[in-house]
């Protein structure tokens, strides 16, 4: 064997002992965790999940077109919470979130989830009212129904579902630069 040869087969031998393992590792971050199809929680526990749940079900309910829920909007709120949400920030909305359920508790004489849907609705309107009154400083429920609705609408029209079926706005389609607008066009999705 000449020393040419040689070389050739040591380069061979080395590349490959050291981009298997690169690409071993690479390939395994690939893999998915767990089951693609359960989602499970990060910042909120199960219960605060499910309460969440119906909050925002109650802010975009479902009608002729998908509802928060459809959207799957608590999995998005819940990765805001996690991932962006800084300490202070969590504090606020989580104290805020069991205010506003003592609250609820306290003027329906029940629970918010055992609350009927009517009972729900105008619980949160009246957060909303008092969050965008006039009348100095809100409290600290209202403050978290704020938050709770922002990320609900930015939850839900950020998804496929809510632009598609409900903005009518295609994803990753051509853009039309001059449309016909008629008055069954939704002017805003364009």
């Amino acid at each position: 064997m000449e020393r040419r040869e040689t070389l050739e087969h040591l380069s061979v031998i080395l590349g490959g002992a050291i981009a298997l393992p690169i690409a071993s590792g690479f390939l395994a971050g690939c893999q998915p965790s767990g089951d693609p199809g359960v989602w499970k929680p990060q910042a909120l526990s199960s219960d605060q999940s499910e309460i969440l749940t119906v909050m925002t079900e109650r802010i975009i309910p479902k009608t002729d077109t998908p509802g928060a829920t459809d959207a799957r909007v608590v999995e998005f709120l819940d990765l805001i919470v996690a991932d962006w949400f800084d300490d202070p920030e969590k504090k606020e909305f989580f104290e805020g979130m069991n205010e506003a359920l003592a609250l609820c508790e306290k003027k329906n004489r029940n629970e918010f989830l055992s609350c009927s849907s009517e009972q729900q609705t105008a619980f949160l309107s009246e957060l909303d009212k008092e969050f965008h009154s006039k009348t100095g400083e809100s409290s600290v429920q209202a403050k978290f129904m704020s938050t709770l609705k922002q990320f609900t609408i930015i939850g839900f029209y950020t998804s496929e579902l809510g632009a598609t079926q409900e903005l009518r706005e295609p994803i990753m389609g051509q853009y039309p630069g001059c449309i016909p607008m008629d008055e069954t066009t939704r002017a805003w999705a364009w």
